[in-house]
């Protein structure tokens, strides 16, 4: 009988990936690609705490949407942290805590007694009194820590999740006197996260506030490029395609600006090629990977085009099947396959002036991505591709519209 993993395994196994592991959302790489100045700030803020433990309560906000790296520099900055502790020897560690998974104070607690191995209790006392226990603790082994609470927003979603925050925000008045024995890092996707605080939650978070703002195409590209160098085997990813994962992902591109997104549109484009058999990642291997993560181009949006515009967009995906490792082609080339296809449907080509209109058109709706090269002529020339969509699913659905005769 046949093992099919052991097939599988036999098959792929070193034809794609070389460490897989490198895409994954809880790798922090060896460096953070424009986020320097961010990871230079966050240890302005606990600079002193780290030099000088217990002489104060560094308390920073990150704010920006998802993918925009607060995670993952919260990690590194605990990673650095903690070496640099270690060699000098400060007794500091750094507890990471997802609030969407502990969403009230005892949880959080008990999550950070965990992580730091503190010999606390699993039930039979109140939050409070776990604080009070876990400090206490802190005290008899001589420790400091910085907590982040991540997703900080689910924790204030929840009843007593304000008043949560102000018990950690303001732990020292509780205990004066003693040396400060914790850090915070708050991390929100909400940039007016702070305004909506109560004013009393708001004074003792001190507005160290650190923002995150979505990255470039060419941010994404630079992030992109270095988690395929430890990811895949070299060979694998082209710089094209790289280029268009960040193209889709990218701010000023029409994209979200989030990382993480274009970081899973990689893995899943490597993860179709090893399924497919082939030894590089090819561009509909990225169309099929952003099929799976977004709603793709719907059948009622093709219906509403003009028949030309369908023509136009099926042009585009012929030219695209012939040159299977290119990501745009150049709008000559898609005009010549747009005048043959309207002889086959017996329509009169549009001139040029109404093929780069329609161009335009399809590209604003978010069908047709168009940019201006010059990699296929000297000058420079309109280059035309498709980026959420596979190619063979999209010709399909084309021409059942165009042979129904149900379109605009």
């Amino acid at each position: 009988m046949v093992n099919i993993v052991e097939e599988y395994i036999a098959k792929v196994r070193s034809r794609i990936f070389k460490d897989e592991s490198k895409l994954s959302i809880e790798y922090v790489p060896p460096k953070l690609p424009h986020r320097e100045e961010q990871l230079k700030r966050l240890v302005s803020y606990f600079i002193n705490f780290v030099e000088n433990p217990g002489s104060c309560f560094p308390k920073v906000i990150e704010v920006g949407d998802i993918g925009t790296g607060k995670t993952v520099c919260a990690k590194k900055f605990g990673q650095d942290v903690t070496d640099y502790a270690k060699k000098v020897g400060k007794p500091i560690k750094y507890v990471h805590v997802n609030c969407y998974k502990c969403r009230t104070l005892f949880l959080i607690l008990q999550e950070v007694a965990s992580q730091l191995q503190l010999p606390v209790p699993k039930r039979g006392f109140s939050t409070q009194e776990l604080l009070k226990i876990i400090l206490d603790l802190l005290v008899d082994k001589n420790l400091y820590v910085i907590i982040t609470l991540d997703e900080v927003d689910s924790l204030l979603q929840t009843p007593g999740g304000e008043g949560a925050l102000y018990t950690l925000v303001r732990v020292t008045d509780e205990y004066l006197g003693r040396e400060h024995r914790i850090g915070l890092i708050l991390i929100s996707r909400d940039e007016n996260f702070i305004f909506k605080l109560d004013p009393s939650v708001r004074s003792a978070l001190q507005h160290n506030v650190i923002k995150f703002p979505p990255y470039t195409k060419a941010q994404i590209y630079d992030i992109l490029h270095d988690r395929a160098e430890e990811a895949f085997i070299e060979g694998v990813v082209r710089p094209e395609i790289l280029d268009m994962i960040a193209e889709i992902s990218g701010k000023d591109t029409g994209g979200r600006g989030d990382a993480r997104y274009a970081i899973e549109i990689l893995w899943r484009a490597g993860k179709i090629a090893e399924v497919e058999g082939t030894s590089v990642i090819l561009p509909d291997h990225v169309r099929k990977a952003v099929k799976d993560t977004l709603v793709s181009i719907s059948v009622e949006e093709l219906k509403s085009l003009k028949k030309h515009q369908l023509l136009l967009l099926l042009a585009v995906v012929r030219v695209l099947q012939r040159k299977r490792t290119e990501v745009k082609v150049p709008l000559s080339e898609v005009e010549a396959e747009y005048r043959m296809l309207c002889e086959e449907f017996g329509e009169k080509p549009r001139q040029h002036t109404q093929v780069w209109e329609y161009v335009q058109e399809l590209k604003s709706r978010g069908i047709l991505n168009a940019t201006v090269g010059s990699k296929y002529s000297r000058g420079r020339t309109t280059l035309v591709g498709i980026m959420h969509e596979p190619l063979g699913t999209l010709e399909k659905t084309i021409l059942a519209v165009l042979r129904g005769g149900d379109h605009g």
